[in-house]
């Protein structure tokens, strides 16, 4: 049971501030509330519903449906049906609002029924008491619409299935041929949510349909005769044309197999030996799966969730392979030692789960683990509490506490000390993350990284920053040379003015 301190809630949990209890903004307070819901939802077996019972708030006179916003979040799922439960109380509510409005008062308490489906409905109960869930109509939980699919996304979508389960099949037999399979699967699961926007979209030369006055582009796309986009141009196409975001932790995973894979095709790989080749392979596709997988049941559910079922079924078999990963850890286990014994120190991945995370304090201002397994990495801001110089370890959105006098970060704060000096007549050093999208510039030159910078926002790490092709505003984390076309997180580039 929770309720927002800035409505006037007394019940507190812990003096925590990620605790939801102690939030001081209804912004703050819905924002929580809506990821709460959404790591709940991801608990909810495909086709099941979930059932939200949450209470409204009145203050000083004013009304908050404190489930507006979970109504909205395409994260949870689509809204299933609001059921309005009788209050038999409200006279504390009527001191404090005025004048009794029966209708008002009568609806006091609401359940959100939430499903990873695309069904809006809205069910009242025609005497306003409680609803059962038998007064649901029997094709209350069926649509026509989730008969009809793309035939074209669905051939993409089961092409990268039957690729994938090739991949896991052939990884001893054939570590050579696991990896082409499993870059074509990557590969062909972001075709497909391209598609899912436009068929024209992953054609490489998409100006070939503008001069095209005819439907022979159209006829060649259908007979596969058609050059498709590649990752570069797939990735920036879903971020600039479709506002579909990848990770940049994700896409250096997916391009990383991308290379080995070129390598694998058209020149010889020494890496590849029998030997070798399992400890290289398995953790890039391990790690390289593990973000594709959670773009396809979380964000792109809508998209993909007649393959659920199949999806799961292949998520087993990568995971299958974590006696590999367990392999490399041990083969690797001697240097680890030897590290600690001179003073290394390693911390558990929080994704292969290995003791394999070697810790280090880059520039006095960031504490990374690197693993040495699956090449996960992690950072985390700290910074010395100006009023008593106790550590301060910076979480998401630049914000941290002083655990001793209860100092305060936040992102302005962060970017006055760690940020650099702008003079207003020269080019700004600060750029904006394509990583995190924060709507203010936050990336700053840092160590080694002068040339990209540190996000105060989400302390990823860029190698590179420049500006803009189209709006000219400086960016790190976007593929410059096709900004102009596809522009970054403050425009829509060329694509998006001219309206294509």
């Amino acid at each position: 049971m929770v309720s927002p301190a800035v409505l006037g809630a007394s019940l507190r949990y812990s003096d925590n501030l990620k605790d939801i209890s102690n939030c001081t903004t209804l912004h703050d307070f819905e924002d929580k509330l809506n990821r709460v819901a959404e790591r709940l939802s991801k608990a909810v077996w495909p086709g099941s519903v979930m059932a939200i019972l949450i209470g409204d708030k009145r203050k000083n006179g004013s009304y908050y449906a404190l489930f507006r916003t979970l109504l909205f979040d395409k994260k949870i799922g689509s809204l299933k049906a609001i059921i309005i439960k009788i209050q038999h109380n409200p006279g504390a509510a009527r001191s404090d609002t005025g004048p009794a409005i029966p209708s008002l008062f009568r609806a006091r308490m609401s359940i959100a029924l939430c499903s990873r489906s695309d069904i809006i409905h809205f069910i009242s109960h025609p005497k306003g008491n409680a609803m059962d869930l038998s007064d649901i109509p029997s094709d209350f939980y069926t649509n026509d619409e989730d008969e009809k699919r793309d035939p074209y996304f669905d051939s993409l979508v089961r092409n990268a299935i039957d690729f994938l389960r090739k991949s896991v099949d052939e990884l001893e037999t054939s570590s050579k041929y696991s990896v082409i399979n499993f870059y074509a699967a990557i590969e062909l699961f972001l075709k497909a949510r391209l598609l899912a926007e436009h068929w024209t979209l992953i054609l490489y030369d998409i100006n070939k349909v503008k001069r095209s006055k005819d439907e022979t582009i159209h006829a060649k796309f259908e007979a596969g005769d058609f050059v498709s986009v590649n990752l570069d141009k797939c990735v920036s196409r879903l971020h600039g044309t479709c506002e579909v975001k990848i990770p940049a932790k994700a896409f250096k995973y997916f391009d990383r197999l991308r290379k080995h894979r070129n390598k694998m095709v058209h020149f010889f790989h020494p890496d590849y030996s029998k030997t070798e080749s399992l400890a290289t392979i398995v953790p890039e596709q391990w790690s390289a799966w593990y973000h594709l997988h959670r773009l396809i049941v979380d964000e792109w559910w809508d998209h993909f969730r007649f393959y659920q079922e199949e999806i799961e079924e292949l998520n087993d078999l990568v995971h299958g392979n974590w006696k590999y990963l367990e392999a490399k850890y041990k083969e690797i286990l001697p240097q680890i030692e030897a590290e600690k014994l001179a003073g290394a120190t390693f911390y558990k991945c929080s994704l292969c789960k290995h003791e394999a995370a070697k810790f280090e304090d880059l520039f006095d201002l960031i504490y990374s683990r690197s693993c040495m397994v699956c090449r996960n990495q992690e950072n985390k801001i700290h910074i010395s509490c100006p009023e008593c110089e106790t550590e301060i370890i910076i979480e998401d959105q630049a914000i941290g506490q002083c655990s001793k006098c209860g100092f305060e970060s936040d992102f302005d704060y962060l970017r006055s000390r760690l940020g650099p000096y702008e003079d207003p007549k020269e080019d700004p050093e600060i750029a904006y993350c394509a990583e995190c999208e924060y709507p203010e510039r936050s990336v700053i030159p840092v160590g080694e990284y002068d040339e990209g910078g540190l996000c105060l926002n989400c302390s990823t790490l860029h190698d590179s920053k420049g500006k803009c092709r189209y709006c000219g505003e400086p960016v790190a984390g976007i593929d410059l040379e096709a900004s102009y076309s596809i522009g970054c997180i403050c425009c829509k580039g060329s694509f998006g003015a001219d309206g294509s």
